[in-house]
């Protein structure tokens, strides 16, 4: 474990290092009233900015806000002007996209407002959006548009989130709205890249009146590979709308359909779905559904944990429905589920009555026998290099190493080998933001 917290320490300080020595075309600086000959607000310092400026925003006294609607038409940095505290701003964004632009957000705080894109970015090198270190306190991220490539890393989300390329790495989603909080569909930029949600805790438990589908993630992509892994799902069906009369469900993590090739993977791992014990309105929760995988893909469901309450159960656990891939389960602990495997294969390493109980932050009671319960292939090993835990704090990706969100620089994500063969080269890949 220190190793590891070395390891990174280092590549931070190289990356940061690297980052401020880039060369920009201007400095721009935003401040409360134009303080110091600065610009007063951020459409007007917009207006002045070519691409590759970064934007430098001053949060104004007592954190009131920059009361804006903004259109981001240029490769464009904006960036908190106080290193560690956010500038606040009240209002959508919307991107207008192009060949390869570059947009980037750190250090926002938005009090109402969304950003999103309704309009496709032209064929070619995709349009990059990355989004870092900010607080959405009532607004969704919405990319539902072709040859986009998102990075939405270390935020807070009172929302949903809707992408279909790109990389959610260690947000906390709370989506009490409507339906789903994470959704990942089909680009026509079609490449072998892996779409990563990872170490995301999503909040999907709500009341609300007729809504018959809720998702924690929802994963419907045709043109990448996905890997879902070490996410804290708290969910809970809540409608009342009709019952019992019509059915409602509630997903954990719902898979339909997967790009139909054999030279990726998609892999469901180290997730821990957790049904709240709320007020039990009606209605059906199951766990893991896959579904639609065609012939030449497959799914591994590999170190997941499927927990409820006894007096609240999880209906279902693992579903499989209509595939004609293979769909792989092993190692997954399931605590108090009524039924564990619907229409899958259990194989015979799976624990079907695990003793297993979590806290309020996903955190493994001191006697469950998720501990080192994992599979034991080195390579889904724990950090400190003993046998992975089953859910969220097991394997390369606890969530240890996401949470807490502090608002400062950080190393947000390192991509290693998780097994090195003597004599080859160690390839490693650590992505971090500044300010």
């Amino acid at each position: 474990m220190k190793t590891m917290r070395f390891i990174t320490k280092l590549m931070l300080v190289a990356f940061l290092a690297g980052l401020h020595s880039q060369l920009f075309a201007n400095d721009l600086i935003v401040a409360e009233n134009g303080a110091g000959g600065a610009y007063s607000s951020i459409t007007d310092a917009l207006a002045a900015s070519v691409d590759g400026d970064r934007i430098f925003i001053t949060p104004k006294s007592g954190g009131a806000a920059y009361a804006e609607d903004l259109n981001l038409d240029k490769s464009i940095q904006l960036l908190s002007n106080k290193e560690g505290e956010f500038f606040t701003i009240q209002g959508e964004i919307t991107v207008t996209p192009e060949i390869a632009r570059k947009i980037t957000i750190i250090g926002m705080r938005n009090l109402q407002g969304s950003i999103t894109s309704t309009v496709a970015s032209p064929e070619g090198e995709p349009c990059e959006v990355n989004i870092m270190n900010c607080d959405f306190k009532l607004g969704n991220i919405l990319f539902d548009v072709d040859y986009f490539k998102m990075t939405i890393a270390s935020n807070l989300i009172k929302g949903k989130v809707i992408i279909r390329n790109g990389k959610i790495i260690g947000n906390s989603i709370s989506n009490k709205e409507n339906g789903i909080s994470v959704t990942v569909n089909s680009d026509l930029n079609i490449s072998n890249d892996t779409i990563l949600v990872v170490a995301n805790k999503i909040n999907n438990s709500y009341l609300t009146v007729g809504s018959t589908y809720n998702y924690g993630i929802y994963i419907k992509t045709t043109s990448h590979f996905f890997m879902i892994s070490n996410n804290f799902v708290k969910y809970e069906y809540g409608s009342y709308y009709a019952w019992p009369t019509t059915y409602y469900y509630g997903y954990g993590i719902f898979v339909e359909n997967a790009k139909n090739a054999s030279n990726g993977k998609n892999t469901i791992l180290n997730n821990t779905l957790y049904r709240e014990e709320t007020a039990n309105i009606g209605g059906n929760l199951w766990g893991i559904y896959v579904s639609s995988i065609p012939a030449d893909a497959s799914v591994d469901i590999v170190n997941n944990l499927i927990v409820a309450n006894a007096s609240m159960p999880i209906n279902e656990g693992i579903i499989s429905y209509s595939n004609t891939g293979i769909v792989a389960s092993n190692y997954n602990f399931f605590s108090n589920v009524t039924t564990a495997f619907k229409d899958a294969v259990d194989d015979g390493t799976n624990k079907i009555d695990s003793n297993t109980l979590v806290d309020n932050e996903g955190k493994l009671a001191a006697n469950s026998d998720a501990i080192d319960g994992g599979n034991p292939d080195s390579v889904y090993y724990d950090i400190d290099l003993t046998r992975a835990n089953v859910g969220v704090y097991g394997g390369s990706f606890t969530l240890d190493n996401f949470f807490p969100i502090t608002g400062a620089a950080r190393v947000y994500f390192v991509q290693a080998p998780r097994r090195v063969i003597i004599g080859n080269t160690i390839k490693i890949k650590a992505e971090a933001f500044d300010r």
